[in-house]
């Protein structure tokens, strides 16, 4: 009886510890709360986030927005300035906001063949900061209304975690990325954005007795660290591109017919009409080099008649001396 009444208390000991520990562990974790997941701002640096303050969170969807014309986009590889990932963040992160941009609704992501071509007779790269006045050519080229070029240009993995005697422990991995962009305007060559997105994610694993559950490091935490930063720098190009009015140029005059290079595919519709603009001389601020704009004059007004997948037919209603690549804009309703 002794015995059996020494066991019943060893158990009640037991079950006593396990419980104080359990509730040592909701309040730990309880206060570690959880923080915001992304955050973005011109170029600017944080320290890595206190591990109780970081908690696992549902990734984000881009909203939606599929009303209006369509711009058309190009993203270059990323460079990736860390030691971490061997080369392979960057690509990563690129392939990330091409996939994001595209679930807007708002942009025709030009097909990476397409500008590598471009790029590489213009003796160029898909990856690295591309100057203004090549993007101006790759537009020019390829229809474009903007390049985003970018860099990862931090990454690390911090471990942590805690233990509550020798019943109770917990471990996690943290992994938080920045990642930078730009964004060029091909038409004027000025940056029209220059932001930075950061990003952390943590993983936990907790222990109860021996006994373990949850997941410690893998590699979904690159992932997930890179695609919070990746999701919340494309709401900011969503946000930038919605300010810009989409332009096109001339493809092609032939006798009254002057061919606009979009169609159907970017959302332009017959009895659409579009303003014609001769473009002049970069402006470009003599403090910074930067393209500033360029010299440009309003010349004439077009009419949609006729719309193809790729291209349309416009006719004139007012002005004259057009020409091939004079740019092309929605005229104000």
């Amino acid at each position: 009886m002794r015995q059996g009444g020494l066991m019943i208390m060893g158990r009640r000991k037991m079950i006593g510890a396990l419980t104080g520990a359990a509730a040592w562990i909701f309040l730990l974790w309880g206060c570690a709360g959880s923080a915001k997941e992304t955050k973005s701002g011109p170029e600017e640096k944080g320290a890595p986030p206190a591990q109780t303050q970081v908690a696992q969170q549902p990734e984000k969807s881009p909203r939606l927005m599929t009303t209006g014309v369509k711009k058309r986009i190009a993203v270059l590889d990323f460079d990736n300035k860390t030691d971490y990932g061997a080369g392979k963040l960057g690509r990563a992160a690129s392939e990330m906001l091409v996939t994001s941009l595209l679930k807007t609704g708002q942009f025709i992501v030009v097909e990476r063949e397409a500008l590598d071509k471009v790029l590489r007779e213009q003796g160029l790269s898909m990856s690295g900061i591309i100057d203004p006045n090549t993007a101006v050519t790759a537009g020019k080229i390829l229809g474009l209304n903007a390049i985003v070029t970018g860099a990862v240009s931090e990454f690390g993995i911090q471990k942590g975690g805690f233990r509550v005697g020798d019943i109770v422990g917990s471990s996690s991995h943290t992994a938080r990325a920045v990642v930078d962009v730009r964004l060029i305007d091909t038409t004027t060559a000025q940056i029209l954005m220059a932001e930075s997105g950061e990003s952390h994610y943590t993983a936990r694993k907790l222990q109860v007795a021996g006994a373990g559950g949850g997941s410690g490091y893998d590699e979904t935490l690159v992932g997930k660290a890179l695609r919070g930063a990746i999701e919340d720098l494309s709401q900011k190009i969503v946000q930038r591109m919605e300010k810009v009015r989409w332009s096109g140029r001339i493809a092609k005059i032939s006798g009254d017919k002057i061919y606009i290079n979009a169609g159907s595919d970017v959302g332009l519709s017959e009895g659409l009409k579009l303003e014609v603009y001769s473009m002049g001389e970069p402006i470009v601020d003599p403090a910074t080099g930067l393209v500033l704009g360029h010299d440009e004059s309003l010349i004439g007004q077009l009419v949609i008649t006729q719309v193809r997948e790729k291209y349309s037919v416009a006719t004139a209603q007012s002005g004259k001396g057009f020409k091939e690549k004079d740019v092309v804009r929605i005229a104000a309703q």
